[in-house]
């Protein structure tokens, strides 16, 4: 009799451990908490959703292409007016600008098939690649939001962006020198 009882208290015991252990990890599972499992950074101002945002600097000092993706949920469309660096005595560059962004659309900055292209030039002591710098994006309705962004290398998979702003095309248009009109004589 006290042999079955030992039993049945060790077969209790492992049921209580299974259902005790491994039901909840508590609120402070990754489950629970909004996270960036990548290294883009997140974050919204208003109604525009700012996804996987990276910089991209070839060196140390030089200047960063911005890599990112906006979601208009908004009915209305917006502008994305300036990027930043906190700090910066100037914004960075985007092309065209203002950014048009179209209600309930995706558009992509940086990258060959991207919608446009925006580049960070200062404060150059903080584009070094491996450190994280606040970046300050402006919207026309939406407002502001600040995002901690980390600056990668020009490596795999970000060796296609080029940290350089793009110059702007430069049409050349041949022109005719008048003809010299004959002088009469005589």
């Amino acid at each position: 009799m006290s042999r079955c009882r030992g039993v049945r208290a060790a077969a209790l015991g492992v049921v209580l451990a299974v259902l005790v252990s491994g039901c909840s990890g508590g609120f402070d599972t990754p489950l629970y908490n909004a996270y960036s499992p990548g290294e883009g950074a997140n974050g919204e101002a208003g109604s525009i959703k700012i996804r996987n945002v990276v910089l991209v600097a070839a060196e140390s000092g030089g200047p960063a292409a911005v890599v990112a993706a906006f979601y208009n949920e908004s009915g209305q469309p917006d502008q994305l007016l300036d990027i930043a660096v906190q700090g910066a005595e100037q914004s960075g560059s985007v092309t065209p600008n203002p950014l048009e962004l179209p209600a309930g659309e995706l558009v992509n900055i940086g990258g060959t098939d991207a919608d446009a292209q925006a580049t960070v030039t200062e404060p150059a002591d903080q584009l070094t690649p491996g450190t994280f710098v606040p970046v300050q994006l402006r919207f026309r309705d939406a407002g502001t939001a600040m995002v901690q962004v980390l600056v990668q290398p020009q490596a795999a998979p970000y060796d296609t962006i080029s940290p350089v702003p793009p110059s702007p095309a430069v049409t050349v248009t041949p022109t005719t020198a008048p003809t010299p009109e004959p002088t009469p004589t005589g």
